[in-house]
């Protein structure tokens, strides 16, 4: 494990002695990558009258925000486009089916 760097980071190695801290490089902030998430999200109605099916956006902790599509071999490029300031991984999704109780 590398040294804490600064010296926020060697305050939680003291308060959490007996948990293990793991320390990861992220290229993007949480707040950052929710930021871009929601406005996606938020784009869910346009992207279904342009005629593409987003099955379900998240983050990828500290990298981009995935974004699952139908079809991303035809609409992946036009997503992307869209969102120039934003890091974006789109991936294949699938729609969800609702759980119901038995």
């Amino acid at each position: 494990m590398a040294q804490p760097a600064v010296p926020l980071e060697v305050r939680p190695c003291t308060v959490a002695r007996p948990l293990r801290v793991t320390f990861v490089d992220a290229t993007y902030s949480a707040a950052k990558l929710e930021g871009w998430a929601a406005k996606v999200r938020n784009d869910q109605a346009f992207w279904q009258r342009q005629g593409v099916t987003v099955h379900g956006v998240g983050t990828d902790f500290g990298r981009c925000v995935t974004v699952g599509l139908a079809d991303p071999q035809r609409d992946g490029a036009t997503v992307l486009a869209h969102y120039p300031e934003a890091t974006l991984c789109v991936e294949q999704g699938y729609a969800s089916d609702p759980l119901t109780a038995s």
